[in-house]
């Protein structure tokens, strides 16, 4: 400590002296003589040997810069030692002019100062007042090491903007001023120092020291006694932040203020009576009071900590956004232990949200610094946490978990050292509506930095609810369910894997109720990085459906499906790349399907592809369903056909390429027996091309097309010649023969566009032909019709599902909506019947009538009828014959038509079965002259 100080007193007297010498010198000698020179002055006024390198120069200005490298001053007895690699310093000669020692630059190197033992107090005689005051500007001061007994200490390098020392005259003390950056802000330090000459003859050092900076004031008066070994300090410490502002984002009101006495006792000062507050109006208090036993080596904390918050609305910014504002906060701590380890013991915080979540932390853990930063060892926490709701705790989840009631938890929070496990992790929620989660397990690895993701899970999970909807709309999910599968939900998982490599494990759901819908699957999802478009890796899934029968279905599920029997439905749902694969079957009654389909992702949009095949399959009756809706609602009213837009958005919501083979229908539903077709969807484009609909004799070939635009463009062609659907009814129905050979031709084009579903009739454009030939028609649509409602009927068996037709021929165009009828004759054994009309689809419109023929006396009525008006509701009215006959007599006597009704024998005669002269064959002689000039129109294609 002596040495150090006879160290000072020399470089101050350097300063001095060169000040003095290179005034009259430096001038009229070269750099060698003048460096010899001011050496010599300085070793005879110090007592100090200086040498240095050969390059030591001194500028001829103004204010002269001296340059010395590889400087060293040893003391006479060798008891010191300064090595520098380098020492600059700038004197302005001016300033000695104005009685200041005006030093503009001081710059020293990387300064080796060696210490060794002595017992002397030093030979230094500095003068009792400096002739001149010394003021220092731009001192920059790199790495100084001191070495002392074989102990080395490094102390970081130093700016000084400006130094300036006085005497005050009436103390006769040492007043050092110094100004220099802590980091953007300019630091003014001031220090009262006795003189040295008084310091060395009294052993005593009573010193003040104050530092002023924009965010802290700092001040400390004490005494060291160097008579003592070691030598002992008292002092007292006070500090005043006024504005935590400008270093923490504590409101502007808040201010810090402390107090502490410097001790000293064998030599080991301690800092004793800390006090140190933080308060401001708004219901901030922080409160740290104890000691620290040995200052210099920073051991021996005793520290208590005491502090309450009341609406720190400024904290918010500070922690996660997805915690809300804090309505109050508590802390208690105690702080002990040595720098760089300390001890947190007694570890207290309470933390209370404006929704009420209550978190409470307690336990202990020790804080070391080391070359990496702050770490954290020996943590041992227990996390305790309750919230009204699930949706206030989400900040301890994810920001998007779905509200499952009051929740409360725990966990305690384990670390040797560095990232802390979460260990008994213990959730529970529970809703009043019945749903209950519960979540129990571990966390091997929870780090608090939320850009490092967690590892090691190994959770397990279950909820239930008590309604499946219930649960389906906290999750978001619109489940289409109604009271007969809405029943309990039990889904059991675990939790396993990373959060970048997650995975669920052993999952166990069951749904709905024993007596209708069930839903079952288990399995497990992979998933990998989150940032990734698709995050699933992997899915092995085995889903299973069981239903009492499709009524029970349909009804959960809010549609309407005939009766077909049990349902069954298994799919093995699998990922192992980028598709979803899907391997299902499904039985419902004596129908089967086999689908195996796959899902991947091109351009952004799904796109299931694969093959679907059917057996015995049952297409609901729309007919029936139609007709027995006439008979018991209401009559309809307003529009027939609706303005809302249609919903045609899932055209562009996926890609579809589906290979559909439907082995068999249910034979006693329809005669169809086959069909094969592809089903495309493709931005917004449906087609199905070449479908194949294949009868027990012929087949017809169908072509449809969607397509979404601006508008919904449909077209829809179909044909079939020689078609015969009933070959195969007298096997279904015995009282039926089977020695007929009927044939059907269809021919039909239509094209439309719109956006609802009034645009589509609106717009329609087509043609739609169909003859049918000792055939028979479904009694259904026939029944709605005449029966109900013209008053007559074709056939007059009751119960058979099938009416015989000898002949029937429809021919309609179809332009802007209106439809055209140029033919339309139904020639039973009976009675034949002729229509003739428009119906206007866009107008919503009908004017036809109906012109029926008897050929049996069984008969006893069949007058013409004409039914005109809106479609919602049009009228019924009976024609006297000879106003049909004078309105539409081309019908009564046209050739095709009734072949001469005069003669009603002649009628009965030629319009018969098998008759090559009924009114459907000359219609179709007629039809097939007016179209043979379009086709030999047509160009000619090889």
């Amino acid at each position: 400590m002596k040495m150090i100080k006879r160290m000072l007193a020399g470089i101050l007297l350097i300063f001095v002296c060169l000040a003095l010498g290179v005034t009259g010198t430096f001038l009229l000698l070269d750099n060698t003589t003048v460096m010899a020179l001011i050496t010599q002055q300085i070793e005879s006024a110090t007592g100090t040997r200086i040498s240095y390198g050969k390059n030591a120069a001194m500028t001829r200005t103004l204010s002269p810069m001296i340059t010395i490298h590889d400087l060293k001053i040893e003391d006479t007895s060798t008891h010191l030692q300064i090595d520098s690699s380098l020492f600059q310093l700038q004197i302005s000669l001016p300033g000695i002019l104005k009685g200041r020692l005006e030093i503009p630059k001081l710059v020293l190197g990387d300064t080796r100062v060696e210490i060794k033992a002595t017992d002397g107090a030093g030979t230094f005689n500095l003068p009792r007042s400096f002739p001149l005051r010394p003021v220092l500007h731009d001192i920059r001061i790199s790495q100084i090491t001191i070495v002392r007994a074989n102990e080395r200490i490094n102390l970081p390098a130093m700016d000084i903007e400006q130094l300036t020392v006085t005497v005050d005259p009436d103390t006769d003390k040492l007043i050092c001023n110094l100004k220099t950056r802590f980091g953007d802000n300019l630091l003014d330090v001031v220090a009262t120092l006795p003189r040295i000459q008084t310091l060395l003859e009294q052993q005593r050092l009573p010193f003040f020291l104050a530092v002023a900076a924009p965010f802290f004031h700092l001040s400390s008066e004490g005494l060291m006694d160097f008579r003592s070994s070691p030598p002992t300090i008292e002092a007292d410490v006070q500090g005043k932040i006024p504005d935590l502002k400008q270093i923490l984002a504590l409101p502007k009101s808040v201010s810090i203020q402390g107090r502490a006495d410097i001790r000293s006792e064998k030599g080991v000062p301690s800092l004793e009576n800390i006090v140190v507050r933080t308060k401001d109006a708004k219901g901030i208090q922080v409160d740290l009071k104890g000691r620290i036993e040995n200052l210099p080596a920073l051991t021996g904390f005793d520290l208590t900590v005491n502090g309450r918050l009341e609406n720190p609305t400024w904290l918010t910014a500070a922690l996660p956004e997805t915690l809300d504002p804090l309505k109050r906060m508590t802390l208690s701590t105690r702080i002990s232990g040595a720098y760089p380890h300390l001890g947190i013991r007694e570890c207290r915080l309470n933390g209370k949200t404006v929704n009420d979540l209550d978190l409470n932390v307690t336990g202990q853990l020790d804080l070391a610094y080391d070359t990496t930063g702050l770490q954290t060892e020996n943590m041992a926490l227990k996390l305790e946490f309750t919230a009204p709701s699930t949706r206030s705790a989400r900040a301890l989840f994810f920001d998007t978990i779905p509200e499952f009631g009051r929740v409360q938890g725990q966990a305690d929070i384990r670390s040797k050292r560095g990232i802390p496990s979460l260990e008994n992790i213990v959730v529970q929620t529970k809703d009043a509506k019945g749903i209950t989660v519960d979540l129990n397990g571990r966390i091997a690895g929870f780090p608090f930095d939320p850009d490092i993701s967690n590892t090691g899970y190994d959770l397990e999970v279950i909820m239930t609810s008590v309604k499946t909807s219930v649960m389906g709309e906290r999750l978001g999910i619109d489940l289409p369910i109604d009271s007969s599968m809405d029943g309990p939900l039990d889904i059991r998982y675990r939790i396993e894997g990373d959060t970048q490599a997650l995975q669920l494990n052993k999952i166990d759901l069951s749904a709905g109720k024993k007596n209708g819908v069930q839903i079952g699957a288990t399995g497990r999802v992979l998933f990998g990085k989150w940032d990734q478009a698709d995050p699933i890796e992997r899915i092995d899934l085995a889903v299973r459906l069981e239903s009492r029968n499709t009524l029970t279905l349909g009804k959960a599920l809010g549609k309407e499906l005939p009766e077909l029997g049990p349902v069954k439905l298994d799919s093995a749902i699998s990922k192992k790349g980028k598709g979803i694969q899907c391997d299902t079957q499904m039985t419902a009654g004596e129908t089967r399907m086999n689908a195996v389909t796959s899902i991947v992702s091109r351009r952004g949009t799904p796109f299931i592809s694969g093959k679907i095949k059917a057996h015995n399959v049952f297409i609901p009756d729309l007919i029936e369903k139609e007709n027995k809706a006439g008979k018991d609602g209401p009559a309809k009213t307003g529009s027939f056909f609706s303005r809302e837009p249609l919903t045609v958005d899932w055209l562009k919501k996926a890609d579809v390429d589906l290979f559909v083979d439907i082995a068999s229908f249910d034979k006693q539903q329809m005669t169809l027996e086959s069909a094969q077709f592809r089903v495309a969807l493709e931005s917004g484009r449906l087609s199905i091309e070449s479908a194949r609909l294949a009868y027990p004799k012929g087949e017809i070939t169908l072509d449809m097309r969607l397509e979404l635009e601006k508008d919904l463009r449909i077209s829809v062609k179909a044909s079939g010649k020689d078609i015969n659907p009933w070959l195969t009814l007298s096997i279904q129905q015995p009282n039926i023969k089977n020695d007929f050979d009927a044939e059907l031709d269809i021919d039909m084009e239509i094209t439309s566009f719109g956006k609802s579903e009034y645009d589509l009739v609106a717009n329609m454009e087509g043609d739609i032909y169909v003859i049918l030939k000792n055939g028979k028609m479904r009694k259904e649509p026939l029944d709605m019709l005449f029966t109900d409602l013209i008053g007559w009927t074709i056939g007059k068996a009751t119960g058979q599902k099938y009416v015989d037709i000898d002949c029937g021929v429809a021919d309609y165009s179809i332009t802007r909506g209106v439809i055209t009828t140029n033919a339309f004759i139904i020639d039973a054994r009976d009675i034949t019947v002729a229509g003739e009309g428009t119906i206007d689809l866009s107008q919503e419109q009908i004017d036809y009538v109906f012109l029926p023929k008897k050929k049996s006396s069984l008969i006893l009525k069949a007058e013409p009828v004409k039914v005109t008006g809106p479609l919602t509701n049009p009228s019924v009215k009976v024609l006297p014959w000879k106003s049909a006959a004078a309105t539409y007599g081309s019908l009564f006597f046209g050739p095709y038509v009734f072949a001469g009704w005069v003669a009603f024998d002649f009628l009965k005669s030629t319009i018969s079965r098998g008759s090559t002269t009924s009114p459907c064959s000359e219609y179709e002689k007629k039809h097939e002259q007016e179209m043979k000039p379009a086709a030999e129109n047509q160009p000619f294609k090889e």
